[in-house]
């Protein structure tokens, strides 16, 4: 029954967790049109897990109850439901007691449960409930979080009701649903949409016939994307009748489709490692094929290397794509005309609400070549400036403005038309009386991709405090905004508009977003935790600045933005990207005069990518050119060189020579001590830096009394030094645990692991942060050493599912976490799913950092340990071979290499040949490091020696 369990907790977790993403998003976007069949959905949910004998009262021919959507009559339990946004929740709860109050429900139910569909907040303040009503903000407000938590402590029978209860809920609402977008839908939309009823019929029946992809190809700002959006919209009310159930809106960039696909779809947007994203998005694809049609936005360029660009044909789902180059796809596209006169007049009107003049307009609009967004500009202006179209047009020809087909050459139509158009638009600064703070706000909004911003956001990255110089722009026609389903005013930039300013401002691009790039650094860098969220939020942005920025860069801040995005990157283990990040860093050093500690910083910084993606003997070359550095420069600020130092101990500790990476801390330490006597202003956060490498050598080493000495040191000082979402901080409290549990204090290990996830939890919201995977497991084995081995497995699967979204298979921290869910099935006897976890782990060993690790050790240890219960000697000895090896390499020393002697020792003792038991009891002593004999193993080997010595 225990797989049977496993396999039911993981899909009621899925369907739960796929259940509140979506009631998260509805509601976000406002809609709220599935409430009722969730109002059911809970009722026979609630009515399995408690037992309650709860009905929908919007169910009943009585009058409907205002303010609670379930009751039980019996248990006298009143239950509202609400999918209310995370900003109001606390305001829908005081609204929910007040009702419950004015209408006296107390005369009928002694209590009040709220479920929240959403995430559930922290309360500080207890709810007004007039001293009627017993209510208690920690257990009579339950989120869906909670509710996974009371399934988990279910009995297998009912853990089977209420996993078929789902699975038939669920599925009959699946079927009974609308279309269903699998992605963020398009934004505006059908804002800026000018109809083009003959092209929407051509897409429409190729809907019903076709199944090569649509090409939607015409110069910029034609009014490609708007067509799309309005076809969009169209299915979202109508897609069953052209066999679409699923829409996906993916905005094309970086000339990579399978990036493009990943960072859109939900299923794996936030996915940091691809492979494993894509992996899930190929198993859609062929889950739901015809039905699922993806809109591919924007195709700037088609790079030869995009194989999925080039391959779409060979996918199963159906594609609209809209470009402005003529495709490598062995497929018919059609080129989009402009729209007809009539129309471009109505859409100028739209704008300009003057006195109309059709003849002087229609002269207007053959300079404009028809295109939408021209058009639009120009109406904006020309109402802003309160110009008649008359004199619209006479600067129009003073300027010498033209887009018109006559201008344009007959070859390379399309690239010739784009290059117009961007060399046209720098004249209609003069006509929009541009000043020099508008003009460089419009080239620092032109480094974005098109999405949009808050003021919020132009204050704090353009330095705007007025928002003057937005709303000129916005009534030129330079900006669109819009508001959002909280009501909000959001800001953006058509990208014909951004690509044309980024192409005729090339020679004042770098000087203009000098100060957009510093003020990226500080929001992206760890120094500056004020706002965690924001620094999340302006990745996108940040990388389309880089993108369009990179190849100007030359100056010592654009090497701190590359390193700010690279710690990122590192952060969120995307270890290939980060290296790719500092290495153009560690490129514009060479290449420039910039001083000697930032090429060892950004050296560091390498080293460090290179050894978290497990290329050890690429990172050791870095660490090498540094130690090389210090050795023969004596212009290294001493910041520089402890953490060199720090980082070369924690080199040498990840490949298992722990002497050598305690020397090189206690060079950090002693260079901190010595510096300090003649800098009094050197932070304290450079010696709690080494304290905390020490901590982690001597818990890897198992010596856990000492490793808590240097954690608590380190957390001394970190306590005055940084706030909560420090990333080392929480990383802390986890080793902190690790060190309880190993002393034996079990209680004290769940207080600081708990602590970890809570400020991870906190401060990483929806990301996959692999280090969250971690805690759970360190928190996993908590629970084992308490006997609650239910809770333990839940949260071992926790930890490899966020681990394997996260960081993939292949990283040794999967291999870790399969290490323990295989220990967890071998104190359940269950061998050969112990057998089979292993297994699949065992691959690593082959990899190059796999084959002399601490991880893959501890792995053979385990086959070996379950092969012996199995009773096959042969395989158990096959491992203990390969243990063996070990102790010709300097992981001799090391616990899980230790084990082999014990093991030896103890064979010989069921044999009672007690002589060659203490032989190899001594050789585990003799071989343990001055670091690693406190481990408990050499603590036990001692005492059984002293037993024999005692009894022989």
């Amino acid at each position: 029954m225990e797989i049977k369990r496993q396999k039911y907790m993981e899909e009621i977790i899925n369907k739960m967790s796929l259940l509140k993403n979506k009631i998260e998003f509805n509601t976000t976007l406002g809609l709220t049109d599935t409430a009722i069949w969730l109002e059911d959905l809970m009722c026979g949910l609630l009515n399995l897990l408690y037992e309650y004998e709860l009905i929908n009262l919007n169910d009943t021919k009585q009058n409907r109850y205002p303010g609670i959507d379930l009751a039980d009559e019996k248990k006298r339990i009143a239950v509202q439901i609400t999918s209310t946004n995370t900003h109001n929740i606390r305001k829908k709860v005081q609204e929910t007691i007040d009702t419950f109050v004015k209408y006296k429900y107390i005369e009928k139910y002694d209590r009040l449960i709220i479920i929240i569909l959403t995430n559930k907040t922290s309360f500080q303040k207890d709810f007004d409930t007039k001293d009627i009503l017993n209510f208690s903000k920690e257990k009579d407000i339950i989120n869906i979080n909670q509710i996974i938590k009371d399934i988990k402590k279910c009995d297998d029978e009912k853990l089977e009701k209420i996993y078929i209860y789902l699975e038939d809920q669920l599925k009959i609402q699946d079927e009974t649903s609308s279309v269903k977008y699998v992605t963020d839908p398009p934004a505006n939309q059908c804002m800026f949409y000018s109809g083009r009823t003959n092209d929407e019929n051509n897409i429409l029946s190729w809907l019903v016939n076709g199944k090569d992809p649509y090409i939607i190809r015409g110069t910029g700002g034609i009014g490609k994307t708007e067509l799309a959006k309005a076809i969009w919209q169209k299915l979202m009310h109508d897609g069953a009748k052209y066999g679409v159930l699923y829409l996906a809106w993916v905005p094309y960039h970086g000339s990579d489709l399978k990036l493009s696909i990943c960072q859109s779809f939900f299923i794996a947007k936030q996915k940091i490692n691809m492979d494993v994203a894509w992996t899930e998005i190929t198993n859609f694809f062929m889950q739901h094929k015809q039905n699922l049609l993806i809109f591919i936005d924007n195709v700037e360029k088609t790079d030869e290397n995009d194989i999925i660009l080039r391959s779409i044909k060979q996918y199963p789902f159906r594609t609209i794509i809209t470009t402005r180059e003529k495709l490598n796809i062995e497929i018919e596209d059609i080129e989009l005309k402009v729209l007809s006169k009539g129309k471009c007049r109505e859409l100028f009107y739209k704008y300009y609400t003057l006195k109309k003049d059709n003849n002087t307009l229609n002269k207007i609009l053959e300079k404009t070549g028809y295109l939408t967004v021209a058009i639009e500009l120009l109406a904006k202006t020309a109402l802003a400036e309160e110009m008649s179209l008359q004199k619209l047009y006479q600067m129009l020809i003073k300027f010498e403005f033209d887009i018109s087909e006559e201008t344009v050459a007959t070859n390379h139509d399309l690239l010739t038309k784009e290059d117009k158009i961007a060399n046209q638009l720098k004249k209609l600064f003069s006509i929009s009386v541009c000043n020099l703070e508008q003009l460089h706000l419009l080239i620092n909004i032109s480094m974005f991709p098109a999405k949009e911003f808050s003021f919020e956001n132009v204050k704090n990255w353009f330095g705007i405090k007025s928002k003057i110089s937005v709303k000129i722009l916005l009534d030129r026609g330079w900006l669109r905004k819009q508001e959002n389903s909280q009501n909000e005013h959001r800001y953006w930039m058509h990208p014909v508009l951004a690509a044309s300013i980024r192409f005729q401002k090339e020679d004042v691009l770098h000087d203009s977003c000098e100060q957009l790039i510093i003020n990226f650094t500080n929001i992206l860098s760890r120094e500056n935790q004020e706002n965690i969220f924001e620094r999340f939020s302006v990745i996108a942005y940040a990388e389309s600045l880089d993108m369009y920025q990179r190849k100007y860069y030359y100056k010592t801040s654009d090497v701190d933005f590359l390193i700010a995005m690279g710690n990122v990157y590192i952060e969120m283990a995307e270890y290939t990207r980060a290296v790719e990040t500092y290495e153009c860093g560690l490129n514009i050093i060479k290449n420039n005069i910039i001083d000697n500690n930032k090429y060892m910083e950004i050296c560091r910084l390498l080293g460090n990518a290179y050894k978290q993606r497990g290329n050890f003997d690429k990172a050791m070359d870095f660490y090498n050119n540094i130690m090389t550095e210090i050795e023969s420069k004596s212009d290294n600020t001493v910041e520089n060189v402890i953490c060199a130092y720090r980082d070369m101990g924690h080199m040498y500790k990840s490949i298992g020579d722990y002497v050598k990476a305690l020397d090189f801390y206690n060079k950090g330490e002693s260079k901190y001590l010595e510096e300090k006597k003649t800098s009094p202003k050197l932070s304290l956060k450079y010696l709690a830096m080494v304290y905390y490498g020490k901590g982690n050598l001597y818990r890897c080493a198992e010596n856990y009394e000492e490793a808590l000495d240097f954690y608590q040191k380190a957390k001394d000082i970190y306590e005055s030094l940084v706030d909560n979402s420090n990333f080392e901080w929480m990383l802390l409290h986890d080793n902190i645990g690790v060190c309880y549990l190993g002393m034996g204090n079990s209680d004290m290990a769940l207080v600081y692991h708990n602590e970890a996830l809570k400020l991870q939890n906190k401060t990483y919201k929806e990301i996959n942060q692999p280090f969250m995977g971690l805690s759970y497991m360190y928190r996993g084995d908590v629970h084992m050493r308490q006997g609650n081995t239910e809770e333990a497995y839940c949260d071992y699967q926790q930890a490899e599912k966020l681990i394997r979204d996260s960081v993939g298979n292949k990283h040794p921290y999967m291999i870790r976490i399969k290490n323990h869910i295989a220990k967890y099935f071998i104190f359940k006897k269950e061998y050969f799913a112990a057998e089979k976890i292993e297994l699949e782990a065992l691959p690593f060993e082959l990899t190059e950092l796999g084959k002399l690790h601490p991880d893959t050790a501890e792995l053979y240890n385990n086959l070996i340990e379950l092969y012996c219960a199995m009773g096959d000697t042969d395989a158990a000895k096959k491992y203990h071979l390969k243990i063996k090896e070990y102790g010709k390499t300097i992981l001799r020393s090391h616990p899980e290499t230790l084990k082999m002697w014990m093991r030896e020792a103890k064979y010989y003792l069921e044999n009672n040949q007690i002589n060659l038991a203490k032989k190899q009891l001594n050789k585990l002593i003799q071989e343990a490091s001055n670091i690693t004999k406190h481990a408990p193993i050499v603590k036990r080997a001692k005492e059984l020696l002293y037993d024999l010595h005692m009894v022989y």
